[in-house]
């Protein structure tokens, strides 16, 4: 059973890695490593509001968990370049890591170390 607050960091190599700020939304709390994404790319518009995904409009992984439902949205930094140890993740976030989040994501490597 995973504790909120207490995590790894999932990143290989976290010099290596980029990551975002955005506006995280949704009803219940979000760990490390979740896929979020949605209709509108953050990357072009900054107010674009995310959320938990597993499709095709995933654009990156939570650094860190997040509680949007603490005041409605939460800023949070989203990585979407970079080596993830699929293992560092809790085992409901990587069950989440399937083939299509993966190829929502070309620019992050996922190994299993």
């Amino acid at each position: 059973m995973a504790t909120y607050g207490v995590q790894s960091d999932f990143r290989v190599a976290p010099e290596l890695s980029f990551e975002l700020p955005a506006y995280i939304t949704g009803t219940a709390k979000l760990k490390a490593g979740t896929p979020v994404g949605g209709a509108t790319n953050f990357l072009a518009d900054e107010t674009a509001e995310l959320s938990a995904t597993t499709d095709a409009t995933t654009q990156g992984l939570l650094l860190h968990e997040a509680n949007p439902t603490a005041d409605g949205a939460d800023t949070v930094s989203v990585m979407t370049a970079g080596i993830v140890n699929i293992n560092r993740l809790d085992a409901d976030v990587q069950a989440l890591i399937t083939d299509d989040i993966k190829a929502a994501l070309p620019d992050i490597t996922f190994i299993k170390r």
